[in-house]
C-alpha cells in the first residue's frame, strides 16, 4: 500500500460526527490535489504572474483534455472491438472440445481428490 497517496485520500474524507473533513478541521480549508486543473482552486493565482506560467498551465489543460478525450473514445470502442474479435476467433471453434472436462469421455490426469470431510467442501 502506498502511503503517500492513501494519507490524502484519508484526510479528504468526511467525518460523521462532525461533518468536515480531518484537513478542513486542522488547516481552517479544504485540501485539493493539484492533479486536476479543471477544477478551481482556493488559492490566490499567484503563480499565474507571468506569461510564461501562464501558457504552461494553459497547455497542462489542454494535454489533459485530450488525453480525458482519449480515453473516452477507447472505452466507448473497447466494446465494439472486444465483441467483434471474440466473434471472428471464437466461432471458427467449436467450444468445449479442448477442454478435458468437457469431454463425453475425459482421459488424462485429470482426478480430483474427494474432500476430507462436509466442512471442507464449498
Amino acid at each position: 500500500m502506498a502511503f503517500p497517496r492513501c494519507s490524502p485520500a484519508r484526510r479528504a474524507t468526511l467525518q460523521n460526527s462532525t461533518g468536515q473533513t480531518l484537513h478542513g478541521m486542522a488547516t481552517g480549508r479544504e485540501l485539493q490535489l493539484p492533479s486536476d486543473p479543471r477544477l478551481p482552486t482556493a488559492a490566490i493565482k499567484t503563480l499565474c504572474a507571468t506569461l510564461f506560467i501562464h501558457r504552461k498551465h494553459t497547455s497542462l489543460f489542454r494535454a489533459q483534455e485530450l488525453a480525458r478525450r482519449h480515453l473516452q473514445s477507447a472505452q466507448r470502442h473497447q466494446r465494439g472491438y472486444f465483441d467483434r474479435r471474440q466473434t471472428t476467433h471464437v466461432s471458427t471453434r467449436r467450444p468445449c472440445l479442448a477442454v478435458g472436462f468437457c469431454a463425453p469421455h475425459p482421459r488424462g490426469p485429470y482426478e480430483v481428490p474427494p474432500p476430507l470431510n462436509r466442512t471442507l467442501q464449498r
